[in-house]
Formats: C-alpha cells, structure tokens, sequence
C-alpha cells in the first residue's frame, strides 16, 4: 500500500526526501525516534529531523543514511534512493496498471485458486478507495490553501 501510495502522490508533484518523510511519519504513525529504531541506529533522530525540515537535502544524503531510512520505515532501498535522487518519475494510470498486473503474475496471481483470487482484487478495492481518499482530501486542502 505504500508504493502504491507514493505513486499516487508523485502524480501530483515530484515528491522530495522531506516530502516523503513527513509522509510516512503520517502514514505509519512512526515518530522519528521509532523510525531510528527500527533502522538499528544506522539513522539518528535528528538526522531524520533535519531531512524531514529540509536543513539535508536528499541529494546529499548517503547511500548507508538513506538505506537505514529505508529501514527504519519498512520500504525498499531503490524507492527511499530513488526520492532521494529526483529520480521518481511521473506514472500514468496506465503505467501503474501495468505495473501491477505484472507484479501480480510475477506473484502467482494466476495460480490462486478462486476464492483466493476473489480475496486479493478485495483488497486492491479497499487499497484503491483509501488513495482515492486521500487524493481527495490533498486537493480539498489544496484548494483551501489557495
């Protein structure tokens, strides 16, 4: 749920490292002292703060930093490097379709017996409704802020 939710939200702005923290911290419910934690120490606290407050730019956060982000939050490497360097792309619905057809033959989708089946497209439902949600809410807040 959460790639697909970064996808969603790089369709609205190229998200950068702060971005993506200070989402996470709100989506997981993480502080930025659990994050450290669960990173075993290979990120500190105020590190994470000075990332998430934009006193570190992405750019010139370290490969070992960043992994340990990573880490801390539970995602992959490329994705948290990927942010970190500019280089996530704008995807289109039918790039993420794509993507998740083919992650799911890839998973053994096809091999599931029915039922089974039935379980997994409900939670992609549940999955689209709550990033429908929250795009919802972005653009209220958005067009409040204007």
């Amino acid at each position: 749920m959460i790639v697909l939710s970064w996808v969603m939200t790089t369709r609205e702005k190229q998200e950068d490292l702060s971005d993506f923290v200070r989402r996470m911290l709100d989506e997981t419910g993480l502080s930025e002292s659990d994050v450290a934690e669960k990173s075993n120490k290979g990120i500190s606290q105020g590190y994470i703060n000075d990332i998430k407050n934009k006193r570190v730019l992405g750019s010139g956060v370290s490969i070992k930093k960043l992994q340990a982000l990573a880490k801390g939050f539970g995602v992959s490497e490329q994705l948290v490097i990927d942010i970190a360097r500019g280089k996530n792309k704008d995807n289109s619905e039918g790039e993420l379709l794509t993507r998740l057809t083919e992650g799911m033959q890839a998973s053994g989708f096809d091999e599931l017996e029915d039922g089974a089946k039935e379980d997994v497209l409900a939670d992609l439902g549940e999955i689209a409704q709550h990033m429908i949600a929250r795009l919802l809410k972005r653009q209220n807040k958005a067009v409040v802020e204007r």
